[in-house]
């Protein structure tokens, strides 16, 4: 692994600007056609018992996908079920952002 730029893609990243973008999409393609695709089938198979939303981000994150990228995790699940607890955690996270940006709008 390399340690990534967090000014990748921003105005603050101009020195070697080309370097920390390059690895930026490099890590982001692995991420998609390699990590993704093998914990859904490490899931898929049972090799990895997911019980609660808990087990399912100690899952991703040590297989370096950020819980963003739920979503493409989910369309490649199997089971129905799982895909169910999937979708609720979306919606929670959804009704979690859209309720801090109320409260933030409403307290400044």
């Amino acid at each position: 692994p390399v340690p990534l730029s967090s000014d990748s893609f921003t105005g603050f990243g101009k020195d070697s600007k080309q370097i920390h973008n390059r690895e930026v999409r490099e890590a982001t393609q692995l991420m998609l056609l390699k990590n993704i695709p093998t914990v859904a089938d490490l899931i898929n198979r049972g090799g990895v018992i997911v019980t609660s939303h808990l087990d399912l981000a100690s899952v991703m994150h040590s297989h370096g996908i950020n819980l963003r990228y739920l979503a493409l995790l989910r369309n490649k699940i199997v089971s129905t079920i799982l895909k169910g607890v999937i979708m609720v955690d979306l919606i929670a996270r959804v009704v979690k952002n859209a309720f801090r940006t109320v409260m933030r709008t409403n307290t400044a």
